[in-house]
């Protein structure tokens, strides 16, 4: 039989003998494609007329596995510690059927279950980065997973925290930072960042030596990973002061034997210092 031949969905027969009797039209059914699997056409041509033939292979496959999905209903923005917020699943199959559902929401999440396709209700009762995770099985032994990560916030109480005022000091002084929060007395996590020229980074009022301008950032979180943040800028007076005489008179009479250097904190080391007489000689 002469003609095209290849695949189609209108077929059922996976093969097709030589010869035009019966329903033989050169196509058998399309292929049900299986993820990591390869697939061949064989085509026996055998015959004494030495007639050849071509063969080409035109589109592409893609394997419509399912996909796990879900949404979360009454969203609002920001999340909000406390809210109870509903979680759907919206999955695509394409055909086949779910054995399994698995839902992660936190070790420190309210949920009504971790099984079955939900909806389920979820409430996190403490503030920070959460991740929703669902892991699903199919009849057919696909298992694929999501997971979503949400910044819950601490919107039923404010944390207020007084870095200190900003302030300007010479180079190579020191001066104490003075840190604050609301709600006195609790447990508070605190950090200092950058830790750099910070004598601690954990305590209320490191002392800080910056040799330049730097912003300082301090965050404080209670018990129940509520934070708030501030920030105190530290700006650097680099002015080296720096007083040389430019007579002394080492002449025995008793005044003015002794040279003398006079500088600032700022100033950390003269590298070369020459002395001249009168006369432009080097002493």
């Amino acid at each position: 039989m002469y003609g095209p031949l290849g695949l189609s969905d209108s077929e059922s027969d996976t093969s097709e003998p030589a010869g035009c009797g019966g329903n033989n039209n050169n196509f058998v059914s399309a292929l049900n494609m299986e993820a990591g699997k390869s697939y061949a056409i064989l085509i026996n041509n055998y015959s004494r007329s030495g007639n050849g033939f071509n063969i080409a292979f035109g589109g592409t496959g893609t394997f419509l596995g399912p996909e796990a999905d879900f949404e979360i209903l009454d969203e609002s923005t920001p999340f909000c510690r406390f809210q109870e917020y509903t979680v759907v699943d919206t999955s695509r199959l394409f055909g086949t059927r779910v054995i399994s559902y698995q839902w992660g929401f936190g070790d420190e999440a309210v949920f009504s279950s971790d099984t079955g396709r939900g909806p389920h209700k979820v409430t996190f009762p403490l503030a920070g980065i959460k991740t929703i995770f669902l892991s699903l099985e199919t009849e057919d032994g696909c298992r694929v997973y999501k997971k979503l990560s949400i910044d819950v916030l601490c919107c039923d109480k404010s944390v207020i925290v007084d870095a200190g005022p900003d302030q300007t000091i010479k180079l190579g002084e020191s001066t104490q930072l003075s840190g604050f929060a609301s709600l006195p007395g609790q447990d508070w996590i605190i950090r200092w960042l950058p830790g750099d020229h910070l004598s601690c980074i954990n305590c209320w009022d490191p002392i800080a030596m910056p040799y330049h301008d730097l912003m300082y950032s301090l965050t404080v979180q209670d018990d129940e990973q509520c934070s708030g943040r501030d920030t105190v800028l530290i700006r650097i007076n680099k002015y080296k002061p720096l007083y040389i005489p430019n007579a002394f008179s080492p002449n025995g009479d008793g005044l003015n034997h002794t040279f003398n250097a006079f500088a600032g904190i700022a100033l950390k080391q003269i590298r070369k210092l020459r002395i001249f007489d009168r006369w432009g000689d080097l002493v």
